[in-house]
Order: C-alpha cells, then structure tokens, then sequence
C-alpha cells in the first residue's frame, strides 16, 4: 500500500539525527523530526536519482544556517533541521514533510520546493534544535519491542 508523507500524529520518544540518509528512516522517528520544526525531504526513486538529491541539496543550502543551529549545539556540520531519506512506499516520486503540512510531486520545481521549505521550516509545537540518533544503529535509534 503506498503511502502519503507523514505530517503529524503519534510517533516514538526519539527522533532522527538532521541529516541525509541511504535507507529509509522510520516514519515514527520522522514525525517527531517534524514536531520539533524539521522538513523532512523524500523520494521514491526507480534505482538511483542524483537530479532528485542535487535538487534537494540545493534547497537546503539555500535555506542557509538556521539561528537556532548555528551555536553547533549538536556538531558542528549540522546546522539546519532537514532529513533526506528515501521512502519506497511514497505515492509520489517527491515530497516534502512538515508539521501538519505536506507537498508531492512528480517533478523538481526548485522555487516550489524552496516554498515550501521557507514557509513551513520551524513552524511546529517544539521549535527547537536538538541532537537525534541513528535509525540503523539498534543502540541508540529503533527502539526494541518489549514483551
């Protein structure tokens, strides 16, 4: 069943590290990334998809360093609250997440998607900037299941 962009709801007590990634982050850490004022960035790419990555790293540089990331509270290479992650259940090629907002496409519009960054970035009830933790490492993202 393909799937929209999550933009809210329930979601676990961790979040992702800001960040892009090669497998796909779990939806439940990318919500909680959106309620602390994130974008999440995604894409449903047959094989690989540079144009996609370029377009977005271009919309992230664009945004520029965010003043609640540029103390380097979390490291000094982090200096925005963005995810880029692949999403092979996605209905649309591309979509951008915010808290309670969304935006798919099936192609790059860079002023679209620069938008919608600008309009949503930070626009959530945790406005803040915190460091988050891998979701491929089991020691410190996926949380285990008890029993």
């Amino acid at each position: 069943m393909r799937r929209t962009a999550p933009s809210s709801g329930d979601h676990w007590p961790i979040w992702a590290a800001y960040g892009s990634y090669e497998q796909p982050v779990p939806r439940e850490m990318l919500v909680h990334d959106l309620e602390h004022g994130a974008i999440v960035l995604s894409h449903r790419c047959e094989g690989e998809c540079p144009e996609v990555l370029t377009a977005f790293g271009q919309v992230i540089e664009g945004h520029g360093v965010a003043p609640l990331c540029a103390a380097g509270m979390v490291g000094p290479t982090v200096n925005s609250r963005f995810i880029v992650t692949p999403d092979p259940e996605r209905a649309a090629p591309i979509a951008l997440s915010a808290w309670r907002a969304t935006y798919v496409a099936t192609c790059i519009d860079l002023p679209s998607l620069s938008d919608f960054v600008e309009a949503h970035y930070g626009n959530a009830p945790e406005n803040l900037f915190s460091a988050g933790k891998d979701p491929a490492d089991p020691e410190t993202g996926v949380p285990a299941c008890s029993e």
